[in-house]
């Protein structure tokens, strides 16, 4: 029996997406939040293992769910629900979406088999639940401005993301392109979201998907090209229920 929680301010489409699950008692039971803190919650105190979340809802969003899982519940795969079309941009260049998306109004039938092939695949590969590349690709997807704080151990940096499209990065000496593709090789870092830029810094021009897709070329460090995969190994970490 496989718990999957689903995460929207909609009560229509949690009940769409709950009563498709419930078909299938003998397969899933199904945990329901109406946004991100109170989602945060139950992954921290369940048995969560698979949150299907939408990204754009009031008090706390889907965006800062998805960072509290990354830092806290690595290994928790995710799969957002969109408005939007497919990832039709990505493909084009060769990239599949690290984090699956499903249309709000998708058939039944079709969401119990992408969410089986989601768990397949998290169980024969253990797989993060979402990268930074995947993370970056979703900002990229809705259009979003933030500032994103990256660490790992003593190292940090940040990556300025405006309107989806990153536009500044720093670490450790480098800035610009250099230093997001660098951040992006991270395997497991500490990620905390600001929801605003500081400041307005252009030290990068080429588009997110171009960058994304040049982080996994044949040039690239194996650190960059496993950032996307995500072959995460290490345990999920005990956290608080407070986001971040």
């Amino acid at each position: 029996m496989k718990t999957i929680l689903v995460v929207d301010d909609d009560k229509y489409v949690r009940a769409r997406v709950k009563s498709a699950l419930m078909a299938r008692r003998d397969e899933f039971s199904v945990l329901e939040a109406s946004h991100a803190d109170e989602a945060a919650k139950l992954v921290d105190e369940r048995r969560v293992e698979l949150v299907i979340t939408d990204l754009w809802m009031p008090v706390v969003d889907g965006f800062q769910l998805l960072v509290h899982l990354m830092n806290h519940h690595p290994l928790v795969p995710v799969m957002v629900l969109s408005s939007h079309a497919p990832w039709d941009g990505l493909r084009g260049l060769g990239l599949e979406p690290q984090v699956p998306c499903l249309p709000k109004m998708i058939n039944p039938q079709l969401l119990l088999q992408r969410v089986r092939e989601r768990l397949r695949i998290q169980e024969q590969e253990c797989l993060e639940g979402v990268t930074l590349f995947g993370f970056l690709q979703l900002l990229a997807r809705e259009r979003r401005t933030c500032m994103l704080e990256v660490g790992l151990g003593r190292r940090s940096g940040t990556i300025h993301v405006l309107a989806g499209e990153p536009v500044h990065a720093t670490v450790a000496g480098r800035v610009g392109e250099a230093a997001l593709l660098e951040l992006v090789g991270w395997r497991e870092p500490r990620l905390h979201m600001v929801p605003a830029l500081p400041e307005l810094k252009l030290t990068i021009s080429t588009r997110m998907d171009w960058l994304l897709a040049r982080s996994l070329g044949p040039g690239a460090p194996s650190g960059e090209r496993a950032g996307a995969s995500g072959g995460a190994t290490s345990h999920a970490h005990g956290g608080a229920s407070a986001l971040g």
